[in-house]
C-alpha cells in the first residue's frame, strides 16, 4: 500500500474522471461533481482503489504476534490472520486488512491498514496456526488507549462457517484454525479476574487443580 500524496492524488483524480465520464449525460443535475476527495473515499469503502493507511496512525495500527511457528513465512501468516478477520466480519472495507509482515525467529510484527481493524484484531489471540497458538498484543513500544479484546476461541462460536466463502475456509484449514474445535475450547474456559501480581501460569493451575480436588469438583485424575 502506497500511502504517497503523490498516489492519492493520482487514484483521485482516475476517479474524478471516471465519475464525469459515467454521469455525463446527467451533468445538468450538478453545478460540478463532487470533490475527487469524497470519491476516492467512497472507491476506497467500495474496494474500488486499495485502502491508503494514514502514516500518522501507525504505532496504533501495528500488533506484536508470539508463538509462531519455527516454518512462519510473512506471506502465509498474513494470509491466515487475513482469513481469520474476514470470516469475523471485522473488516472494515473489502481487501486485506495486513498490509505488512514482519516475521522473525518465534515472533512477528503486522500493521494493519486501519485502526479499527487492528483493534478487532486483538481478538483473535489464541488463533491457531501451523500447529500452534498465535498470541497477538499490542508492541511494548505502544502507549495508545486500551482496547478491551476477545479471543479466537471465543470469536469462533460467532462464526456461521457454512456461510464463508471458500477462499477463507480454505486458508483457515491450510493454517490449521479448526472452527468446531475453537468452540469446544471456548465452552471449557472461564475469566479468573483479580489474580494477584507475580503469578504464573504453573502456581495458578496448581492452586486451582488442588481447589477443584478438594472440593471435589475435579472429573478425572490429574490436573
Amino acid at each position: 500500500v502506497d500511502t504517497s500524496n503523490a498516489t492519492e492524488l493520482h487514484a483521485s483524480r482516475a476517479v474524478g474522471t471516471i465519475y464525469q465520464l459515467m454521469h455525463a449525460d446527467r451533468a445538468s443535475r450538478f453545478d460540478a461533481p463532487p470533490p475527487p476527495s469524497a470519491l476516492l473515499r467512497q472507491a476506497m469503502q467500495e474496494g474500488l482503489v486499495p485502502l491508503t493507511a494514514d502514516a500518522a496512525t501507525k504505532s496504533r495500527r501495528e500488533l506484536f504476534v508470539g508463538n509462531t511457528p519455527a516454518n512462519t513465512t510473512e506471506r502465509g501468516l498474513a494470509d491466515h490472520l487475513n482469513a481469520a478477520l474476514r470470516a469475523a466480519g471485522f473488516c472494515t472495507a473489502p481487501g486485506a486488512p495486513v498490509i505488512s509482515c514482519r516475521v522473525s525467529a518465534a515472533y512477528a510484527f503486522v500493521e494493519l491498514r486501519s485502526v479499527q481493524e487492528t483493534d478487532n484484531c486483538l481478538s483473535l489471540t489464541g488463533l491457531p496456526f501451523l500447529g500452534g497458538a498465535l498470541k497477538i498484543g499490542r508492541p511494548t513500544k505502544y502507549d495508545g488507549p486500551r482496547t478491551v479484546a476477545s479471543s479466537w476461541a471465543r470469536v469462533a462460536q460467532t462464526i456461521d462457517a457454512a456461510s464463508l466463502d471458500a477462499a477463507t475456509r480454505s486458508q483457515l484449514q491450510v493454517g490449521g484454525a479448526d472452527l468446531g474445535a475453537a468452540a469446544a475450547q471456548a465452552s471449557r474456559e472461564v475469566l479468573i479476574d483479580n489474580v494477584p501480581a507475580g503469578t504464573t501460569e504453573a502456581s495458578l493451575r496448581a492452586f486451582l487443580g488442588l481447589a477443584l480436588r478438594q472440593a471435589g469438583g475435579a472429573a478425572a485424575a490429574g490436573e
